[in-house]
């Protein structure tokens, strides 16, 4: 699998495309009550995301070419997603049309585009491998460095967050799972220079080392291999921190 937000997108909307007859447009997205269901709502969230993750790699585009006629179709995708220009509820006589295939045939165009310029990652055993290894770390460094009790809640908490993003990896793709590794990172290298500051130069360099395998996997993906280099270098300082 191809973590590829754009084609991801395309698929997904092509789900959604058409309301048949007899159906209304929240009947049509899956069985599941609304009223009382996670996952019809996650499902849209992560649609949400998808469309974000699109616009991060138009503007990665558009810096190597133009990309306008990528961009026009961004409304008419949110207003898709959300329903807005369909009633929600109301049952149809005939099959309607609610996705533009114009949107859907960009998306796809943009995906081409995003696989030309190497601006896909892989979702494969070695993400997941490196995502695991590094939350076992984490898991170790809380189980035996001092911190303060709120570092210690929010290294937790977003370590159960990593956890479940990767098992759910398959799903909904690397996005999640890159940005929650961005996060702890941050977190870790805030601890290790914590450390470092107090003396403790041991603890400091076992947090700057997860720091540095988090960044990788958050450093690998469309909206940020224009800046590969820069993410190098900013993991050679907090290395030799």
């Amino acid at each position: 699998m191809v973590d590829d937000p754009a084609n991801a997108l395309a698929d997904l909307l092509e789900r959604w495309q058409f309301v048949d007859a007899g159906y209304s447009l929240e009947g049509s997205r899956g069985d599941e009550d609304p009223a009382t269901s996670r996952d019809f709502w996650s499902l849209h969230a992560h649609a949400i995301d998808l469309v974000r993750e699109v616009e991060r790699a138009i503007v990665l585009v558009e810096t190597q070419r133009p990309a306008l006629h990528y961009r026009r179709h961004i409304p008419t995708i949110y207003a898709a997603v959300f329903g807005y220009t369909f009633p929600f509820r109301t049952t149809v006589s005939s099959r309607t049309t609610v996705v533009d295939q114009a949107a859907i045939d960009s998306l796809r165009a943009l995906g081409d585009v995003l696989h030309t310029i190497d601006a896909v990652v892989p979702n494969d055993d070695a993400l997941r491998d490196r995502v695991d290894q590094s939350l076992s770390a984490v898991k170790d460094l809380l189980a035996d460095v001092k911190m303060s009790r709120e570092s210690r809640a929010y290294l937790t908490a977003l370590v159960a967050e990593l956890g479940q993003a990767i098992d759910d990896v398959d799903t909904f793709g690397t996005a999640l799972v890159r940005r929650l590794s961005n996060e702890l990172a941050a977190v870790l290298i805030q601890q290790g220079l914590h450390k470092n500051a107090a003396g403790d130069q041991k603890a400091g360099k076992r947090f700057l080392g997860v720091a540095r395998d988090l960044l990788l996997v958050g450093a690998t993906s469309a909206v940020t291999k224009a800046i590969d280099v820069g993410a190098d270098q900013v993991i050679a300082q907090i290395t030799s921190s």
